[in-house]
């Protein structure tokens, strides 16, 4: 039997090693971008909210205790530069950066084009490694690096190959950059949900009658929720994960240890 949404634990883990650090998290206007910030706001934590959208960032920020709202856009190098610049200025050194940014726009391998291609690795896999690039400038040692991937980076994707290739880009820039920033004592990992409830998915699986088929598919029975995603980052984040690096956690349900790898 599956366990019941109903019966995952509503609050964050403690870790008294993050009151008082600082970190900077891209992509808080929803989903598991709100939910890692609030993780991080109960365990003490000034938190740096980072969005595109600058009002979402805003509102990510307004139950905060110590926060700060930003527009950034990752697809531009300066910008990210000057992200890290204003988080340094409001709460000084940072403990980590948590990149949560990601996008999809489903097409089949004969229909998308070079522009289809070339927009999923500039959002994807081009803004990590830019964020990757500024992180080993200024963190200092022991502070880290967590990406938000997919599962998707694992396997073949029908109809999402574009996504599913630029995750893959990036989960191989988590592993080199965790060997090239081990000497200055700076950790990078990741996170790769399988599924995640959020209206964009809910309202996807109810409209296209996937749902049943979908939540089948996955051992656990049901989608991630994005708090349980938020656990995982919080984890890696702290004291707790100092000697791992390099490494992908599979939030899935155990979607990925059947063979074949079901098409959700």
């Amino acid at each position: 039997m599956s366990e019941s949404v109903n019966n995952v634990p509503g609050g964050f883990a403690s870790y008294p090693d993050l009151d008082g650090a600082a970190f900077l998290v891209l992509g808080t206007g929803s989903g598991v971008g709100a939910q890692i910030v609030r993780a991080l706001d109960q365990n003490g934590a000034a938190v740096i909210c980072a969005d595109i959208d600058q009002v979402a960032a805003q509102t990510a920020a307004a139950t905060l205790r110590r926060s700060l709202a930003i527009s950034v856009d990752v697809t531009d190098t300066t910008a990210i530069t000057k992200a890290f610049d204003q988080a340094e200025s409001a709460f000084g050194p940072l403990r980590g950066v948590i990149d949560v940014v990601g996008m999809l726009k489903p097409k089949r391998i004969a229909d998308a084009d070079d522009a289809h291609w070339k927009w999923h690795f500039e959002i994807i896999f081009d803004h990590a490694r830019r964020v990757a690039s500024e992180a080993a400038r200024r963190l200092a040692p022991g502070a880290c690096v967590t990406y938000v991937t997919s599962a998707a980076g694992f396997a073949g994707v029908p109809g999402n190959a574009p996504y599913a290739a630029a995750k893959a880009a990036q989960i191989s820039l988590i592993r080199t950059a965790a060997v090239e920033f081990a000497p200055l004592g700076i950790r990078v990992n990741g996170v790769a949900p399988g599924v995640i409830s959020n209206p964009r998915m809910e309202a996807f699986l109810d409209a296209s009658g996937h749902r049943a088929a979908t939540e089948a598919a996955i051992p656990m029975g049901r989608l991630a929720q994005p708090r349980e995603v938020a656990d995982s980052l919080l984890f890696l984040s702290s004291r707790s994960a100092s000697f791992i690096t390099g490494q992908v956690i599979v939030v899935d349900g155990g979607t990925q240890n059947l063979w074949p790898y079901p098409s959700l």
